[in-house]
C-alpha cells in the first residue's frame, strides 16, 4: 500500500497483546524491526538486528556482527533460521519487517531463506511495503516475484479508506460524529489516506 495507508498500524494491531481482559491467549513472541531510508550508507541486516534485540535474554539470539560478511558458515541466513527453529519449538514467533522497500540485500536473503524453510514451525513473517517506491528496475521486484511463487506467502493490498470509513475515523479521533461537510472536505483532500485524515 501507499505511505500513510495504515500498513504499520494494521501490523501493530494484529500483533498487540490484548489489554482488554478478553482472555485471548497470546503467548507468541513478536520480533519487529524496520528498514531505514539511509542515503549515504547501508547497514546490513538493520531491521533483523533491531528485531532480535527484542528477544528475551534467556532465548539468546545469535550475534550477527560477522554474519553479514560470511564469517559464519552459511552466514546470517543460517544463523537466524537455526535460531528461529529453536525458538519456534518453545513458542510461536512473529517476525515483522516494516518498510521492506528500503531493505538491504542481506536482509532480503535472510527473509528468503527463512520463508523457504520448514513450513510446519510456528512462525509468521509479516512485512510491509510501499508499492509507490518500487518502480520498474527496483531490485525488490525480482525478490517479490520469487516470494509470490512460494505457497506459504500471501499478499494483502491496502487501499484508501472509503468516504464512510473516513467518517468513522474522524468520529473515533474527535469522539463525536463529524458533520458531513467536514467528512467531504477531509475525504476530498486526503483521498482516503488514513494518515492524512488526522
Amino acid at each position: 500500500g501507499d505511505a500513510g495507508i495504515g500498513k504499520t498500524r494494521l501490523v501493530e494491531a494484529a500483533t498487540a497483546t490484548p489489554a482488554d481482559g478478553s482472555g485471548a491467549d497470546r503467548d507468541g513472541l513478536v520480533l519487529a524491526g524496520a528498514c531505514l531510508p539511509l542515503s549515504t550508507m547501508s547497514v546490513p541486516l538493520a531491521p533483523l538486528r533491531a528485531a532480535l534485540r527484542r528477544a528475551p535474554p534467556e532465548l539468546r539470539p545469535p550475534a550477527l556482527s560477522g554474519a553479514a560478511s560470511q564469517e559464519v558458515t552459511g552466514g546470517a541466513p543460517v544463523l537466524i533460521d537455526d535460531w528461529l527453529e529453536r525458538v519456534c519449538t518453545r513458542q510461536p514467533v512473529v517476525l515483522v519487517v516494516d518498510d521492506l522497500q528500503w531493505a538491504d540485500e542481506s536482509t532480503l536473503d535472510v527473509l528468503m531463506f527463512v520463508l523457504a524453510g520448514s513450513t510446519d514451525r510456528r512462525l509468521a513473517v509479516l512485512v510491509t511495503l510501499r508499492y509507490g517506491e518500487i518502480g520498474t528496475g527496483h531490485p525488490l521486484n525480482r525478490w517479490l516475484a520469487d516470494m509470490r511463487r512460494m505457497p506459504c506467502v500471501s499478499k494483502l493490498s491496502l487501499g484508501p479508506l472509503a468516504r464512510h470509513e473516513t467518517r468513522d475515523q474522524l468520529a473515533a479521533i474527535h469522539g463525536v460524529t463529524p458533520h458531513e461537510s467536514l467528512v467531504t472536505e477531509v475525504f476530498t483532500r486526503s483521498g482516503g489516506n488514513a494518515y492524512f485524515n488526522k
